[in-house]
């Protein structure tokens, strides 16, 4: 399934105690042809997260937005993101 990304898209901290600076955005690919297949064999867009601190990050405490009004919001779910970790989202 397609879907268009607006050019705002940002992570909300979701409680204190962990640093947004800690977990970035590290790439992003849209019309995602040959770079990533999933299980399904699909190609679908994807965001890679990476943990840039020396601690496990909780995901839950995060979610991703596709523009100001923060109209469109996705949790990250409940996992934990290991010290220098990546995470990768299907979009």
């Amino acid at each position: 399934m397609k879907k268009t990304f607006l050019l705002c898209v940002s992570l909300l901290l979701g409680a204190f105690g962990t640093y947004a600076q800690d977990l970035i955005l590290n790439e992003i690919v849209a019309k995602n042809a040959l770079s990533y297949a999933n299980s399904a064999g699909k190609s679908p867009d994807w965001i890679e997260l990476r943990n840039v601190s020396s601690q496990t990050i909780d995901l839950s405490e995060y979610s991703i937005t596709t523009g100001k009004m923060r109209d469109v919001s996705v949790s990250l779910g409940t996992g934990k993101l290991s010290a220098n970790g990546y995470y990768l989202i299907e979009a």
